[in-house]
């Protein structure tokens, strides 16, 4: 019944967004406008920009091209702006899954999960900084709660978690460089 439990909060917590970026063709923010074009140059080119000519004077960007490349592949794929926010905001969504999964461990207590994994969807920050705008949060944040999930469950068979462990901090750092000091 956990599951569904799951199931249920994700849905609502997707449909909710839903409603939200739905209204709009267009993406909100220029982090938004930012990564799209480093897709579309993805795409032109097989690399991201890591420098402007288009900018004044030029200028250099530094940053783990990993989301620029997942939005390149969607929009390779489909096409769609809209498909693009439905898989970002899928991603997005998944904080639930974490969270509840995390939770869990933490209170064994399924009510308390459910709750504070519905609550996860709906934090402020995260819910309008992702849902209309592409922005590797998305992705991050999810992936943190998981890892932090197999972290905990390492005590318990670590020949069995050690490799999701490993390449969740693998995901992490290509992520954002600052995953790093997760490590230290």
């Amino acid at each position: 019944h956990r599951a569904i439990i799951i199931l249920i909060i994700f849905l609502i917590v997707f449909l909710t967004r839903f409603v939200y970026f739905s209204q709009t063709d267009t993406f909100t923010g220029d982090q938004s406008y930012y990564i799209l074009r480093q897709a579309e140059n993805i795409q032109e080119t097989g690399k991201p920009l890591y420098e402007d000519p288009y900018s004044y004077g030029g200028r250099a960007y530094f940053f783990t091209p990993i989301y620029h490349y997942i939005v390149a592949i969607i929009l390779f794929i489909t096409k769609s702006s809209l498909a693009l926010k439905i898989v970002n905001n899928l991603f997005a969504t998944s904080i639930v899954i974490g969270a509840y999964l995390l939770t869990r461990i933490i209170t064994k207590k399924d009510y308390i999960a459910a709750l504070l994994s519905l609550i996860s969807g709906f934090v402020p920050v995260y819910f309008t900084t992702t849902v209309n705008s592409l922005n590797p949060a998305a992705l991050f944040y999810p992936v943190l709660l998981i890892l932090l999930y197999y972290i905990s469950k390492l005590k318990k068979n670590q020949e069995k978690y050690t490799s999701s462990v490993i390449f969740l901090f693998f995901l992490m750092i290509i992520l954002t460089p600052l995953a790093i000091v997760l490590i230290l």
